[in-house]
């Protein structure tokens, strides 16, 4: 079992282990960048699960309380990253790409349900299934959590 200990941070949880890269893991540089930038975060948590989101959500603050210190805490949706705010230096990043489940709600009403590590391509593939759209970005590695809460305008936008 691999061992994440940051010096004066509380103990990393059981449960958020398996998911844990530092900056001793293989994986560090490709999670700690997205296209724009490469941060050097402390730690990253890559959530599998919304259980393990919220788990890794509860762990910065405890961080920050515990700490005494304004640990930067990035998320990474599932896209490209242009604000460039989804990698930090010396802090946390939760990286939620794999929670990017599409599903049906009511196909009569069109209503879709999208979790935030889903990209726009994938999405718009699944959708196109059910002869369904939906406006999002303009390329398909626009993660649906970064455009969601941080704006853009798709094409279908620009025709009405």
């Amino acid at each position: 079992m691999k061992r994440i200990a940051i010096k004066n941070w509380p103990k990393l949880p059981n449960d958020l282990i398996p998911i844990a890269i530092d900056r001793n893991s293989v994986d560090y540089v490709q999670a700690s960048s997205n296209c724009f930038i490469t941060g050097k975060p402390k730690l990253i948590l890559m959530a599998r699960t919304e259980n393990e989101a919220a788990a890794s959500i509860k762990y910065a603050s405890r961080v920050r309380k515990e700490t005494g210190i304004d640990v930067p805490f990035s998320f990474r949706s599932g896209g490209h990253g242009i604000s460039m705010a989804s990698v930090n230096n010396d802090g946390i990043i939760l990286d939620i790409s794999k929670l990017k489940k599409v599903e049906i709600v009511d196909i009569n009403k069109g209503l879709v349900k999208v979790q935030a590590g889903a990209v726009w391509g994938d999405v718009a593939e699944f959708l196109n299934r059910f002869h369904l759209v939906i406006s999002s970005g303009d390329f398909g590695d626009t993660g649906v959590g970064g455009l969601s809460t941080s704006g853009g305008i798709g094409l279908l936008v620009r025709s009405v």
